[in-house]
């Protein structure tokens, strides 16, 4: 469902708004200018804000990430600093900080009025989210980086011990002091169970792009990567390594390049 747009033009310091409709024509959708527009300055076409909010806590926090379900759902994941007070929901998977960096995760209704859930993820040292998406069970799939030895993983989980590496702050106020290895996990529609997650990792850092290997372009680059899933719910991860030990399964090479490697 979208609704009525704002289309308007910047034209010597002012904005004017330009008159716009949809137009449909068999399964094209494009837009009409019954009163046409000034060809000569950039035009601007912006959806109507359904709905925008604060959310946080009283310490710092950054979004990290943000994605939809097929109910029309919002979620927003991020990170929150300190001891401040997240708005956690009752019966969420994690009420509690469990250290200076946790994940930070909330999911809103359509239309924004409610707060269906609240909650953190995390240990005791850094955890940072990097990209999520919902699958086909309405389960969170949730992709990103750790540094604590003592992520909530599950029974069975494909990696249950820290690979390792060395102490590193891509950013300030990130400070990884046990080197970062990847985690994925799903969390159910409720946000109240885990129902699947583990590290992925080895002896270097993982899931983070070095500094020094290259130039920068934004902000966080250091934590790129994403996570989709398919249509039978298997999910993949497109990331980067530093180890030359990483878990590899039928993998077409086996050999590090060195320096970061694509994983």
């Amino acid at each position: 469902k979208e609704a009525k747009t704002y289309t308007y033009q910047e034209i010597n310091q002012h904005s004017k708004e330009a008159a716009t409709q949809y137009r449909l024509e068999g399964e094209y959708l494009s837009f009409d200018f019954p009163k046409g527009y000034d060809r000569s300055a950039p035009l601007t076409i912006d959806p109507e804000l359904v709905f925008s909010t604060f959310s946080g806590s009283y310490a710092n926090n950054f979004g990290h990430a943000a994605t939809y379900d097929t109910q029309g759902n919002l979620y927003s994941v991020g990170t929150t600093h300190s001891l401040g007070v997240f708005p956690t929901t009752a019966g969420a998977f994690q009420r509690q900080i469990g250290g200076q960096v946790d994940i930070g995760l909330l999911k809103f209704s359509p239309d924004g009025t409610r707060l269906l859930y609240g909650t953190y993820i995390g240990g005791s040292d850094c955890d940072v989210p990097h990209s999520m998406i919902v699958n086909n069970k309405d389960e969170l799939v949730i992709f990103g980086t750790t540094s604590s030895l003592n992520f909530p993983l599950t029974s069975g989980a494909f990696q249950t011990r820290f690979g390792g590496g060395t102490p590193v702050m891509p950013l300030g106020g990130f400070e990884f002091n046990n080197g970062m290895d990847i985690f994925v996990l799903k969390l159910n529609a409720t946000g109240s169970v885990l129902t699947g997650s583990t590290y992925v990792g080895g002896n270097g850092s993982d899931g983070y792009s070095r500094t020094p290997d290259f130039t920068l372009a934004n902000y966080g680059d250091e934590f790129r990567g994403e996570v989709v899933v398919d249509d039978k719910d298997n999910v993949y991860v497109a990331t980067s390594t530093n180890s030359s030990n990483f878990p590899l399964v039928n993998a077409p090479g086996n050999q590090y390049g060195g320096r970061q490697d694509a994983v």
